[in-house]
C-alpha cells in the first residue's frame, strides 16, 4: 500500500459510543507501568474493558495500564456501527486492531513503534493528548533504542509540555470519535488527560520493510525508512539486504562489534541522499550502545523486554514461508535470523 502519512478525522460520537459498547466486555491484559515481559505474573491482570474503566481508581493506585492488546477482532466490532463508518475506519486493509487503556494522569514514553505500519488511532472513551513528531534527526532527542530517555510522567505538566515542544513534537487532543493516522515509526507520546480507551487500527505499509523488524531498534534505521519509502523496490532490496547481512557479519565479529552494521547504515543514508544524522554525542553513541546491549545478550533483534507476540508471528512467517516473493533475503538468511530471534525470546513456536 502507499503510505498515507499524517491525517486527522472523526466519526460520529454515536459511532464511537457503539464501538466502545462492542468492545466493553472484551478482555484485555493490564500490567504495572514499566514492568517487562519477564516480570512476575502477579504484575498482570486480565480484565474487561468495562471493568477497567469502572475501577480506574484501582488502576491508578496500582499503576495498571494496557499499553496494547490485540485480542479484539474485526468480527467483534463488525455490525456495531453503520457500514459507512465501518468502511471509513476499518475496511479491508486493516491487519490488526489494538486496544489501549490508561487512567487519567498516565503518560507513555516518547517512542516509536517497530512494525513499520500505518496507525489509525481512534479515541473511544475519555480524552487524551497525542504528541507526534516526524522522525527527522534532532540532536535534542536523548535516544536509547526506540524511546527518549526522559520520564515525562514525573514532570509537572508545564515542564512536560515545554520539553515536548523543545523536541519538536506537536500536540493533538482526541475526544470520543476523533482519530489520527500516522506512520508507526514516527515519534509519539500519549498523555491521558482522563481515563481513556482507544483503538489502534494497523495496516502494513510495505512487505519489503519486514526484515527491518528483526534488526535492533534504532533511530538511525527509523530515519532510513522515510527514504526507503520514496525509492524503488529494487533500491529497497539492495539497501535492506546490505543492512541485514552487515548485522550478521557484525554479530560474528570479535573486535569492534557492529561496526559493519553502522557503516551500512551510513552508506544507506548516502545512497538515499538523506541529510546525515546530526553529530550529537547522544545520537552518535546511540546505535553502538543499543547494538552492544544486543551483543552482550548474544542475540539478534529486539531485547527480550521489548519483544512480544508479534515477534513470534514474524519469526513464524520467516520460517514457514509466509513472505512476499520479492523478499530481499535468501531463505537461509531468513531462517537464521528467525531462529536466533526465537532463541532470544526463549519461547517455542
Amino acid at each position: 500500500m502507499t503510505a498515507k502519512r499524517f491525517s486527522t478525522g472523526s466519526v460520529s460520537e454515536s459511532a464511537a459510543s457503539q464501538l466502545f459498547e462492542a468492545i466493553k466486555q472484551g478482555r484485555i491484559q493490564v500490567r504495572k507501568k514499566y514492568v517487562t515481559n519477564s516480570s512476575s505474573i502477579r504484575d498482570r491482570y486480565s480484565v474487561t474493558v468495562d471493568d477497567y474503566v469502572s475501577h480506574d481508581g484501582w488502576a491508578k493506585r496500582e499503576r495498571l495500564v494496557c499499553p496494547e492488546d490485540y485480542s479484539i477482532s474485526k468480527e467483534t466490532i463488525a455490525g456495531s456501527i453503520a457500514n459507512s463508518e465501518y468502511e471509513k475506519l476499518i475496511g479491508d486493509e486493516i491487519g490488526k486492531i489494538g486496544v489501549h487503556a490508561a487512567y487519567g494522569g498516565s503518560v507513555t514514553p516518547l517512542h516509536f513503534d517497530w512494525d513499520f505500519s500505518e496507525i489509525q488511532h481512534v479515541c473511544l472513551y475519555g480524552q487524551r493528548h497525542v504528541w507526534l513528531r516526524h522522525p527527522k534527526p534532532n540532536h535534542r532527542l536523548p535516544v536509547a533504542g526506540n524511546s527518549v530517555l526522559a520520564d515525562f510522567e514525573e514532570m509537572a505538566i508545564d515542564e512536560r509540555e515545554r520539553a515536548l515542544v523543545h523536541f519538536g513534537a506537536i500536540r493533538y487532543t482526541l475526544t470520543p470519535g476523533d482519530y489520527m493516522q500516522f506512520p508507526s515509526y514516527w515519534w509519539h507520546l500519549v498523555d491521558y488527560a482522563e481515563t481513556s480507551v482507544a483503538m489502534s487500527l494497523r495496516t502494513e505499509i510495505d512487505p519489503l520493510l519486514r526484515p527491518l523488524c528483526v534488526l535492533p531498534r534504532s533511530s538511525s534505521i527509523q530515519y532510513l525508512v522515510e527514504g526507503l519509502l520514496e525509492t524503488t523496490d529494487e533500491k529497497k532490496v539492495e539497501i535492506i539486504s546490505a543492512l541485514v547481512e552487515a548485522l550478521l557479519e557484525s554479530s560474528d565479529a570479535d573486535r569492534e562489534p557492529f561496526r559493519p552494521h553502522s557503516h551500512a547504515i551510513r552508506q544507506a543514508e548516502r545512497g538515499l541522499e538523506l541529510e546525515p544524522m546530526p553529530s550529537s554525542p547522544w545520537i552518535v553513541s546511540e546505535i553502538n550502545r543499543e547494538l552492544q546491549l544486543v551483543s552482550d545478550q548474544g542475540s539478534i533483534g529486539s531485547r527480550e523486554e521489548q519483544s512480544n507476540a508479534d515477534d513470534i508471528d514474524l519469526c513464524r512467517a520467516w520460517l514457514f514461508g509466509d513472505w512476499p516473493a520479492s523478499s530481499p533475503l535468501a531463505s537461509t538468511t531468513k531462517s537464521r535470523l528467525a531462529a536466533q530471534m526465537v532463541s532470544t525470546l526463549g519461547r517455542t513456536m
